[in-house]
């Protein structure tokens, strides 16, 4: 059912990605990715089977491509990818309004683990 077609306005599209981040979509598809260089993502490609991570995402651009399979695209054409549904359908819509809010790291509380300090603990004298 998905062709790929950029259906939505460029205004749209934008309001639909702002504030979206890819760890967002990973969470909620279920994608194991991890953090390579220069905070790239890469993981297995959710469109073809493969052994070898072969998908990467662009955070700065919302955008992706998979080197085993050629799929490419921006975050709305890779949910509607995975759901097989045109940009016009109402589950897009759905998607991007319920992503839950990651923190960031540097918003995360620092938690000690037992029997280790914190380096930022001053040492008691």
């Amino acid at each position: 059912m998905y062709d790929g077609e950029r259906l939505l306005p460029e205004a749209q599209r934008r309001d639909f990605l702002s504030g979206v981040t890819w760890p967002q979509v990973f969470c909620v598809l279920r994608i194991r990715a991890k953090r390579v260089g220069d905070g790239k993502f890469l993981a297995l490609c959710p469109f073809h089977s493969e052994r070898t991570p072969s998908c990467r995402f662009w955070p700065k651009s919302q955008r992706f491509f998979c080197f085993g399979c050629h799929s490419t695209g921006d975050m709305i054409q890779f949910v509607c990818r995975h759901y097989d549904v045109t940009e016009d359908h109402f589950l897009v819509a759905e998607f991007f309004a319920s992503l839950p809010i990651l923190p960031l790291p540097e918003q995360l509380p620092l938690i000690p683990l037992p029997g280790r300090q914190l380096a930022l603990i001053p040492e008691k004298r």
